[in-house]
């Protein structure tokens, strides 16, 4: 039988990564894995790079060692009426604030604390910005707020909901309240004399003096510190009878112990500490003005309660997210709560004084199945909200869309060789932007003393849907490895958006600040000197479509080509025959263009030959030569800079039994 030659190629990758189906199925556009890359643009090439910052401590030591060597706990982006832009973070209970300077790769570090710590060992913590204010919450103590405008913290004082209390005083020592009631009643059964500066600490709320008057019969309540709606009247006060404190005002009752929020038409809505009830504050404006979002005295208008409660069976809530609504004044819809096995839609009038007479159920499902998992990879993206799920990358769109099938499948079926492999325990670190026509979101978490980093995350592309012609669908650019991010975030500087990252250097065992740049970009290195490694896995080529007369081939050779080459790059190639699981080296080499001349433009190489693959590999459990097989699929591993137009291979059919002959040795 005369060999016959057979050819096959590829060239674009417009519809990204899918390693959902395999790889004997898909189609020639369409790549098995792809790492370090994108399609933006059809064609694959390079990630776009990042950049580490150079972080400036003005000299302070105990400062430069918390950021560096502390426990991120979280962080957001933040912008003050005047000044510029920053990130503000939470590291070993601690708030710090950068301020990037992207014309110098450099960041200003300030420590914030002001002496309104939260807890040093929480492994998460949750930070938003409300007007002008940061809001802290670690869930085990009150609120921090961070006033962006001044620099300065403040811790709030609770709100109304303790339960009066009383206290007895037997000795002259002082006697400290540990709750924060709204009625303090302090009884004096001793003939003691109370002495000056004896004193009632009443929680967070202030601190109540007592003087000694008239020998050992009366006392009298001389003065008040910080507690709002006291007013000593300096009455004598006999022994044995009652010092009463009045109910705390409710223009007074601020956000209480707090975990995960968001500002959301002009309140600030958080879950409670118990996951189950959440609360929504005063509305901006009005007698407190822009500082009425601290305060929650508007929550006693809700059915004659305080807080919103998620049903029973739907789980902890885990996120709350704005949803983007068009022609409305603030352009947010209502509040989704993100749950455990549900995402329910808050269908709170802005108006609190109507809550109470509403029929309608105030929070309707939207979503049943699963939530996101985490506060910070729950985001708005244009109409919709993208989440991490327990599942995978999900869609709120589609999501309901779906709802009348069986199954509520995520929409990450494409990288779920990525994300198969993620600790579910760990999902609720995850962090997600959308930045620069992508969704980013991390992968792969770790755990480890500096905190729950991602060593990667994965790209959707949106700019398929950027034109025109007709819309092509969003396709996954894969996974950009070795980021190692505590956390991604986004905002505009100098109105430009940029996206940061909190990473964690593992040669140094210390944290970083990382800027990710646009596709846009004239760089084409990590942090201007380090090459990119890119790596892609081809659709299977040579594949039979009549599998009932599918042919014996041996890969015979091949070539590649590509443009936009700058500097040096070096090339590895790898194949494999039918279902073989491990890849075996082809041919290795370099290309160079020389881009120091003034004016040189990237290169390119039409034709770049791999040659004929080495006839010595073999497959032992099928007695073959590794280059023999039905189909093949090609591996390439590209580091530096350039775009991969295109390959073709040839294959040569080779004589074959019609039937393979029955096994007669023993199995195994």
């Amino acid at each position: 039988m005369t060999p016959i030659e057979l050819f096959d190629g590829f060239g674009e990758f417009g519809m990204g990564m899918n390693s959902g189906i395999a790889p004997v199925e898909l189609p020639k556009d369409q790549l098995a894995f792809l790492a370090n890359g994108t399609v933006r643009g059809d064609f694959v090439h390079p990630r776009p790079p990042w950049f580490d910052y150079q972080l400036d401590f003005g000299g302070d030591t105990a400062i430069q060692s918390v950021v560096l060597q502390g426990l991120f706990q979280g962080g957001c982006y933040a912008f003050p009426d005047v000044g510029p832009e920053t990130l503000v973070v939470a590291i070993s209970g601690r708030l710090f604030q950068f301020i990037p300077d992207p014309t110098t790769l450099t960041a200003q570090v300030f420590e914030r604390t002001g002496g309104n710590s939260q807890d040093p060992t929480a492994p998460q913590e949750w930070l938003w910005q409300s007007e002008n204010f940061v809001i802290w919450n670690d869930g085990v103590n009150l609120p921090v707020f961070f006033d962006l405008n001044a620099n300065t913290t403040a811790r709030s004082v609770g709100n109304t909901s303790t339960p009066a209390g009383t206290v007895t005083t037997t000795t002259t020592a002082p006697f400290t309240v540990l709750a924060a009631p709204q009625q303090m009643t302090i009884s004096v059964v001793t003939n003691a004399l109370v002495s000056i500066a004896n004193n009632a600490t009443i929680g967070a709320l202030g601190t109540l003096f007592l003087n000694g008057k008239s020998g050992t019969t009366q006392l009298i309540v001389s003065q008040e510190t910080a507690i709002p709606g006291f007013v000593p009247t300096g009455t004598l006060v006999p022994a044995g009878t009652h010092v009463t404190y009045p109910s705390l005002p409710a223009s007074t009752a601020q956000l209480p112990i707090g975990k995960m929020g968001a500002y959301i038409q002009g309140r600030n809505w958080m879950a409670l500490d118990d996951n189950i009830q959440f609360i929504a504050s005063d509305i901006v404006g009005g007698a407190n003005g822009r500082s009425a979002v601290l305060f929650t005295t508007e929550n006693d208008f809700l059915v004659g309660g305080g807080t919103f409660r998620v049903p029973g069976g739907a789980g902890k809530i885990t996120a709350i997210c704005e949803t983007n609504v068009l022609d409305v004044a603030l352009g947010q819809g209502p509040v989704q709560v993100h749950t455990t096995n549900r995402v329910f839609t808050c269908q709170a009038p802005v108006d609190r004084l109507t809550w109470q007479s509403l029929t309608n159920p105030i929070l309707p499902v939207t979503v049943i199945g699963t939530g996101g998992k985490g506060q910070n990879s729950t985001i708005p993206v244009n109409g919709d909200v993208m989440y991490r799920s327990r599942f995978g990358i999900a869609s709120v769109i589609y999501a309901r869309r779906d709802f009348d099938t069986w199954g509520n499948v995520p929409i990450s079926r494409e990288v779920a060789r990525i994300l198969k492999g993620d600790a579910q325990n760990l999902l609720q670190y995850g962090s997600a932007i959308n930045f620069d026509n992508r969704l980013i979101m991390t992968v792969a978490p770790q755990t480890s003393p500096l905190g729950v980093y991602h060593k990667g995350v994965v790209a959707i592309n949106f700019d398929p849907l950027s034109t025109m012609q007709g819309k092509k669908p969003s396709c996954y650019d894969g996974l950009w490895p070795g980021l190692n991010a505590f956390q991604v975030l986004t905002g505009d500087f100098s109105q430009i958006q940029r996206g940061f990252a909190f990473c964690q250097d593992l040669s140094t065992k210390s944290m970083v600040l990382r800027e990710l740049l646009p596709s846009d970009t004239d760089e084409i290195y990590d942090n201007g000197n380090t090459p990119i490694q890119m790596t892609f896995e081809s659709p299977v080529i040579f594949q039979d479509r009549d599998q009932s007369k599918r042919q014996y081939k041996q890969l015979h050779n091949g070539e590649i080509w590509i443009d936009q080459l700058q500097g040096t790059v070096h090339f590895d190639t790898f194949w494999k025959p039918d279902d073989w699981p491990c890849w075996i080296p082809w041919f290795s080499w370099d290309e160079c263009n020389d881009m120091t001349p003034t004016g040189a433009m990237p290169g390119f190489r039409p034709r770049m030959g791999l040659g004929q693959p080495p006839s010595d590999p073999c497959d032992p459990t099928n007695n073959r030569p590794m280059r023999n097989g039905y189909y093949f699929q090609f591996r390439c591993v590209i580091t530096g800079q350039c775009e991969f137009k295109g390959a073709k291979f040839e294959a040569i059919t080779l004589p074959s039994p019609k039937f393979a002959k029955q096994g007669c040795a023993p199995i195994c």
